[in-house]
C-alpha cells in the first residue's frame, strides 16, 4: 500500500510542475499543434452500414 501512495504523490507533486513545463516549451518555440479536420470518431468508417 505504501508503493501505491508515492506513486500516486509523485503523480500529484509532478504533473502541476509538467504543465509548467510544457508551457513554458510551447511560449519558448512559437509552436503549438491542432488537429483541424481531423476526425477521432472510431466508428466513422461504419456510418453506411445500418
Amino acid at each position: 500500500m505504501s508503493i501505491y501512495l508515492l506513486k500516486i504523490t509523485i503523480e500529484i507533486v509532478a504533473t502541476p510542475l509538467i504543465y509548467k513545463i510544457v508551457s513554458l516549451l510551447k511560449k519558448t518555440e512559437g509552436e503549438d499543434y491542432y488537429d483541424v479536420r481531423t476526425n477521432f470518431n472510431p466508428f466513422a468508417g461504419f456510418r453506411d452500414i445500418g
